[in-house]
């Protein structure tokens, strides 16, 4: 799991510097003038068809991670609500940070 996030990284950091270098300016836009996606860019794709169809796959394969491990998603909020309800500070920093996060980044 740590290299596959490890990759992925790398792969955002160094993306542009090789994709941008191999095109000119006009390449990196849609026909409607929004920039592209990598996905677009690997497969020379302007319209976004292949943008949707990567969202699809990603959605199915989320949907079946959280079927199959519902049961272990549920027992872990559950034990953590018990947690935090026996432990009353820790709900009210929490709500602390949130709210100073909120107001700090408007």
């Amino acid at each position: 799991m740590l290299l596959i996030v490890g990759l992925g990284a790398a792969v955002n950091q160094y993306w542009p510097w090789a994709v941008q270098a191999a095109l000119v300016p006009s390449e990196l836009l849609s026909s409607d003038g929004q920039p592209l996606t990598r996905i677009q860019t690997l497969t020379n794709d302007q319209t976004g068809q292949i943008l949707l169809v990567v969202l699809a796959i990603t959605a199915l394969a989320f949907a079946v991670f959280v079927y199959r491990h519902w049961y272990r998603i549920h027992r872990l909020v559950n034990r953590g609500e018990k947690f935090v309800y026996q432990h009353v500070w820790i709900d009210v920093a929490a709500v602390f940070v949130f709210t100073a996060g909120f107001v700090l980044t408007r």
